[in-house]
C-alpha cells in the first residue's frame, strides 16, 4: 500500500456496491484508512442494455474531467469504449483478478499512472484549474 498514498498524487475513493460500508468491512483488511466513496444513487446495480457496466457513467461524472483510474474485476471493452467517448480526461481501467485480489503490482501500476508527467503541474497537458490528485476508484 505504500505505493498508493497522498504523496503519490492519488486520491482514493471506494467505488464498491458496499459504498460507505467498505470503510467498515474492506478497508481494515487492506490496511486503508476511512475513505470517501462514490455514491451510485439510482445507478446502483442497474444493468444497462448496451453492456456498459453500471458504474461507468457515475465514475466519469465523479471524476469531473480529471484523470482517474478504476480498479475492478468487472470492466469490459464496452466500459473502455464508453469512458473513452464520454470522459475528457485520461483514464486507466485496471482489471484485478477476483480470485487473487489487489497485489503489489496493481498498486505499482496505479502509482505509475498517477505519476505521469501530464498530470503534474509542469506537464504539457496539465490544466491550471484541475486538481493535482488522481482519483482512484477501488
Amino acid at each position: 500500500m505504500e505505493a498508493v498514498n497522498t504523496s503519490s498524487g492519488i486520491e482514493l475513493y471506494w467505488a464498491s456496491t458496499w459504498m460507505g460500508d467498505a470503510n467498515r468491512w474492506i478497508g481494515p483488511v487492506l490496511g486503508l484508512p476511512p475513505l470517501p466513496f462514490v455514491d451510485f444513487g439510482d445507478a446502483l446495480l442497474r444493468e444497462r442494455p448496451d453492456g456498459v457496466h453500471w458504474k461507468s457513467a457515475p465514475l466519469v461524472a465523479h471524476a469531473g474531467g480529471r484523470p482517474f483510474a478504476w480498479v475492478d474485476d468487472e470492466q469490459t471493452d464496452a466500459d473502455n469504449a464508453h469512458i473513452a467517448a464520454t470522459h475528457r480526461g485520461e483514464s486507466l481501467l485496471h482489471h484485478v483478478n477476483p480470485r487473487i485480489g489487489l497485489r503489489h503490482e496493481d498498486f505499482t501500476a496505479l502509482a505509475g499512472f498517477a505519476g505521469r508527467p501530464e498530470f503534474s503541474a509542469g506537464g504539457q497537458r496539465a490544466v491550471e484549474e484541475r486538481e493535482q490528485t488522481v482519483p482512484v476508484a477501488l
